[in-house]
């Protein structure tokens, strides 16, 4: 990363390490979080955040903040300019087989854990989700997922691709591997030893709105070698950048346009200016809007607008949404909304048709 702050970053998946704690080797801070060492059967999962030293300063001066979420995810928090980071290491469940209750559960349970997790960052940080997903996030879904992934997605969707795909579009977030251009060697992360295919299983997740601070990602082949692992290295180039624009203050006035600068003074001026704009002498004659014929609506438009709400009209609102909009009180983004298709719109087709007979939200 670079900015005002320099320095590296990385996140370790599948440590085996038991328990979580905090380790300094080399000059390069460990924080990692495992199974309970009393609870260990084959493996201790782990997911680690490892700090360089200029990160590690930076971590430090701003209260060496962490958190063990559990034995597959750990956060960081770095309170750093011109923008705070979080970063979030994970380790994900491996793609469930097909029909295996447990199996989906242990997913389903992850991304329970990883939601609640991204509701307790702040909402102005720059968070950062790196690791093992064990996921394949699909080239269809570069047309499908609302930006949320590029156009250089590799493999088929599978279904931990899915559930990836999902909670990047409700929390705003882009798979930033499928967006830079690389050769494919530099796309997958891992190959299987069966089929000696190269998949993209590994990714960097960042919030929709500092697309423009990651500069390159891609996968480096040798990076890794002599650490035990079958996954390549994935390298991501960040230059931090602020998230808004400096407000520029303007002196306040007085009617001889004298500068005030005292506080007081100053919101009995903006008192009396508002009173003078909103308080005017009205010159409406009440007459002649009582001479202004009201408009007629015929038997049929009254219908019209009575009925409830068509299906086709509930697609179309839908469509028209604008995107890279902050979503509502629901929290639900328009492009959550225009990826689930049909399927949504008909489910919110029911809730509106719903709301409109009974009268009730």
């Amino acid at each position: 990363m670079s900015g005002r702050v320099i320095g590296s970053v990385a996140a370790l998946a599948e440590t085996k390490i038991p328990d979580s704690g905090v380790c300094v080797v080399n000059g390069y801070t460990f924080i990692y979080s495992g199974s309970p060492s009393q609870l260990l059967s084959k493996s201790a999962y782990g997911a680690a955040v490892c700090l360089g030293p200029e990160a590690t300063n930076a971590w430090k001066n701003s209260g060496a903040q962490w958190e063990a979420v559990s034995s597959r995810i750990v956060t960081v928090r770095i309170e750093c300019r011109p923008v705070p980071i979080t970063i979030i290491a994970v380790y994900a469940p491996i793609n469930p087989s097909n029909g295996v209750k447990n199996d989906i559960e242990t997913c389903d349970e992850f991304y329970k854990t990883l939601q609640a997790t991204i509701d307790k960052t702040h909402k102005s940080d720059m968070i950062m989700i790196m690791g093992d997903f064990n996921a394949r996030v699909g080239v269809e879904q570069a047309n499908t997922a609302g930006g949320t992934v590029g156009k250089h997605a590799i493999d088929k969707q599978n279904q931990n691709g899915r559930r990836l795909v999902d909670f990047c579009l409700f929390n705003s977030f882009i798979v930033t591997n499928t967006f830079f251009p690389h050769k494919a060697v530099h796309q997958g992360t891992w190959m299987h030893p069966k089929t000696k295919q190269w998949h993209m299983l590994d990714y960097i997740l960042v919030n929709r709105k500092f697309r423009s601070s990651v500069q390159d990602v891609r996968a480096h082949r040798g990076a890794t070698g002599g650490i035990g692992t079958d996954h390549h290295l994935l390298r991501a180039k960040i230059r931090l950048r602020g998230n808004g624009q400096s407000i520029k203050h303007i002196p306040v006035q007085d009617k001889n346009g004298l500068t005030l600068t005292n506080s007081k003074d100053q919101l009995n001026r903006w008192k009396e200016y508002f009173d003078k704009m909103l308080n005017v002498d009205t010159t409406i004659n009440e007459q002649v809007l009582q001479q202004i014929p009201s408009p007629t609506v015929d038997d049929e438009e009254l219908s019209r607008q009575d009925a409830v709400p068509t299906l086709d009209e509930v697609v179309k609102a839908i469509g028209q949404i604008k995107n890279k909009k902050a979503p509502g009180k629901d929290g639900v983004p328009a492009e959550l909304l225009k990826a689930g298709g049909h399927y949504i719109a008909e489910w919110l087709h029911e809730i509106i048709r719903d709301v409109w007979e009974q009268e009730v939200m």
